[in-house]
């Protein structure tokens, strides 16, 4: 008998090599996947992250993070940078313009944020997720 107390992919590898079956593979159309809201998972991180810039439309590069303006502000927008770019693609995480500026060497401009907290891998992460899903006002 095999007790795995280990959560997780550790826990997928050592189970595959106690019975010699290959570990499962995610879902490519992540059914099972957490649903993410911009309310209670993206907007808090960029309140956290970015709002110290992007805090109202008369600051550049115009783009308001504020609780009542963050989600208009984004999906479906063009970027200031570049407008043939949307900051937010719904469903197209490599079209999303602000995935690109959270990298560490986007193609315009600085990385953000430019100084101050940066979102951690697991907000950038959500907020890939939320795109993905098609970046809805949830």
């Amino acid at each position: 008998m095999l007790t795995i107390l280990v959560l997780g992919a550790a826990a997928l590898t050592v189970a595959s090599r106690a019975t010699n079956e290959s570990p499962a593979k995610p879902s490519a159309s992540c059914s099972q996947c957490k649903i993410v809201s911009f309310k209670k998972d993206v907007l808090p991180a960029f309140q956290e992250s970015c709002l110290a810039c992007h805090y109202d439309k008369t600051q550049m590069p115009g783009l308001d993070l504020s609780m009542g303006r963050a989600y208009a502000d984004l999906v479906n927008q063009k970027s200031h940078l570049d407008p043939h770019l949307l900051l937010v693609t719904p469903s197209s995480v490599s079209g999303s313009f602000l995935m690109e500026k959270l990298s560490p060497k986007p193609r315009y401009g600085a990385p953000m944020p430019p100084y101050g907290r940066p979102l951690t891998p697991e907000e950038v992460s959500l907020l890939a997720e939320w795109i993905r899903q098609g970046a809805k006002d949830n």
